[in-house]
């Protein structure tokens, strides 16, 4: 999307440190003319693709050693390192879970990535969501 230039920001966001079940998140921002209409099926063409043919190993490798960067540079504070623990220790994990987690991450294969998109972004229990201006907003909503 960004590539293509429909897009000034794609991207995606899970919360694993729910104690009941989380969401998965993929968004994307039109740019220039580009509709939400058109970002919202490019984001949907992309999820197909993923459940259809996976992702290639350079493409998981890279995004595995973007999630543990961001991992330390979250934890390169105190109030950082507390906040990893505490939210993991919360609920339910133990701190050998978080010493383990780059390693567990590390051990991911692309075939594994395509069976949980396969098994979880199901496009029919997906649920979208549009945040718009005051002066598009949907008729009878509140704006201030």
């Amino acid at each position: 999307m960004v590539k293509r230039g429909i897009a000034c920001t794609a991207g995606a966001y899970f919360n694993g440190t729910s104690l009941d079940p989380s969401s998965f998140s993929v968004y994307g921002t039109p740019r220039g003319d580009a509709t939400i209409e058109e970002v919202e099926n490019a984001i949907d063409d992309e999820v197909e693709k993923i459940i259809e043919a996976g992702v290639t190993g350079t493409e998981l490798e890279r995004a595995k050693s973007r999630l543990i960067r961001s991992m330390i540079f979250g934890c390169d504070s105190p109030a950082g390192m507390a906040r990893f623990y505490g939210q993991a220790l919360a609920t339910g994990r133990t701190v050998d879970d978080l010493h383990a987690w780059p390693f567990r991450i590390r051990a991911a294969t692309p075939k594994d990535v395509q069976w949980v998109a396969r098994k979880y972004l199901n496009l029919d229990h997906s649920v979208t969501g549009y945040l718009l201006p005051c002066e598009t907003a949907v008729s009878g909503a509140k704006c201030q």
